[in-house]
């Protein structure tokens, strides 16, 4: 037979209720703060949810540079490439030119 775990949710006092909200909601230089974006990344990521985001933007930052030296390799290999084909193409004209030859 399994057990069940039976859960109970305790609601606090109306009174102190009430003071926490009003000492949340109170000046702005006061030590409580409403709950925000920081407590939902702990809560969905954990008590180092700061440096999962720095890892994570690491890793992305590390992505895109790795993907603009391959698209700039990539740039450099077809410019080099056209160079050659430009040159071989002259040298062929060249050569033909002054081959005395009367068809091209």
């Amino acid at each position: 037979m399994q057990e069940k775990t039976d859960w109970e949710l305790v609601d606090e006092t109306s009174s102190a209720t009430g003071s926490q909200w009003r000492s949340q909601a109170g000046a702005p230089g006061e030590a409580g703060t409403a709950p925000g974006i920081k407590q939902l990344l702990r809560a969905m990521m954990g008590p180092w949810w700061r440096w999962k985001i720095l890892g994570a933007a690491l890793f992305t930052t590390l992505a895109v540079v790795m993907l603009a030296m391959l698209t700039g390799v990539f740039a450099l290999v077809a410019a080099a490439g056209a160079v050659v084909a430009i040159g071989i193409g002259k040298l062929r004209q060249w050569t033909r030119r002054h081959n005395g030859a009367l068809a091209p």
